[in-house]
């Protein structure tokens, strides 16, 4: 597919391969960290009905290494970075308020 080559071609081989190959220990740690403070929101129900909390914590493990390695085609402030997060993130994981 002409559209994902650039992610696979021989420059970003490098990145892709290093997010792809992360550290499983630290991996875990992160997810199990991140189960902790979701679970006060399973308890009052906050957190998205139907969301496996271990399924929830590999995904914002996921997104959050994501963010922090791989430059956006976007520079944002910090507080466009917390509004995007607060659309995207936020969302994926919370009832709506």
């Amino acid at each position: 597919n002409p559209t994902l080559a650039p992610w696979f071609n021989a420059e970003a081989q490098g990145t892709t391969n290093a997010i792809a190959g992360s550290s499983e220990a630290m991996f875990e740690m992160s997810a199990a960290y991140l189960a902790s403070l979701l679970e006060p929101a399973v308890s009052t129900g906050k957190l998205r009905a139907g969301l496996d909390l271990r399924d929830a914590s590999e995904w914002t493990t996921r997104i959050a290494m994501s963010l922090l390695t791989v430059r956006g085609p976007r520079l944002r402030t910090p507080e466009e970075e917390a509004d995007y997060l607060r659309t995207f993130l936020l969302p994926a994981l919370f009832e709506p308020t």
